[in-house]
């Protein structure tokens, strides 16, 4: 095969020009955007509202009073539309200005409005934040947080809700002038059951019984000595107590972990039981 021996060839392992720019351009943006690590981050304090609560200039009012009431120092105040937070040199007067806020605001807008937590706030400049660049995220446990699975205890709710039927069918019975057998029992595979020594009574009882209680299933039964019926939960509004049992537990849990002041607390379902 016949070459051009005047033909320029390109040294080994070189590349084009525009290669080497968009390498560099990658490689001093990889810089820029990891520049916020090396800010590190600033003590501060997040309020944040819970339920119907307005971040209004009011409260950012009564935090600023406080401070300075105080003589606790700060660095700066932020606020925006989901928290204010309020940034401090050191621990010590993160430590103490929780204490003052929690209980200005607590005595001002109640227990239950906003949630002051002990926070860590990226301290990069404004320029490099308005860029999008923040500290990478540690996990987890490597900020000392925990994740914690709990289960419901859905039988104890079930039998809860029965309790309540039974006490409820008593009060209606005695109110109809419709004798039964004492005690209304629950029955240890589900459900309730009374027992009538008329069968007149018990067909009253249970006609009654089911036109109040929709969400009940009725059905009769025949004892050796007695006429009786049992009433038990259709699936719809076994369905109603268990959602009703976790959205309480949800609720008593969010309740308890605001009250320690944690940051950005994520309290949900999981699956049909969990939390």
């Amino acid at each position: 095969m016949l070459t051009n021996p005047m033909a320029v060839q390109r040294p080994i392992n070189t590349y084009p020009v525009w290669k080497y720019i968009l390498v560099m351009m990658v490689f001093l943006l990889g810089i820029l955007y990891a520049l916020p690590n090396l800010y590190g981050e600033d003590p501060s304090l997040q309020i944040s509202p819970q339920r119907d609560a307005q971040l209004t200039s009011d409260i950012e009012n009564t935090i600023v009073s406080v401070l300075d009431d105080s003589k606790i120092a700060y660095k700066a105040l932020e606020r925006d539309d989901k928290a204010i937070v309020v940034r401090f040199d050191d621990t010590d007067s993160q430590l103490s200005a929780h204490f003052a806020v929690d209980r200005a605001v607590r005595d001002a807008y109640g227990n239950d409005s906003f949630t002051v937590a002990m926070n860590l706030a990226p301290a990069a400049p404004d320029w490099l934040r308005n860029l999008g660049a923040d500290p990478m995220k540690l996990g987890l446990d490597l900020r000392g947080g925990i994740y914690f699975l709990m289960e419901v205890d859905m039988n104890t709710a079930i039998d809860k809700r029965e309790d309540t039927f039974v006490s409820e069918f008593k009060d209606e019975l005695r109110e109809q002038k419709l004798r039964y057998i004492r005690p209304i029992t629950r029955d240890p595979k589900g459900g309730i059951e009374v027992r009538f020594r008329e069968e007149e009574d018990r067909d009253k009882a249970y006609d009654f019984l089911r036109g109040r209680y929709q969400e009940l299933t009725f059905e009769t039964e025949d004892g050796s000595d007695s006429y009786d019926f049992r009433a038990y939960f259709n699936q719809a509004q076994l369905k109603s107590v268990r959602d009703e049992a976790v959205r309480q537990n949800i609720t008593t849990l969010r309740n308890r972990v605001n009250q320690l002041g944690v940051a950005e607390p994520v309290i949900q379902r999981q699956g049909a039981e969990r939390i």
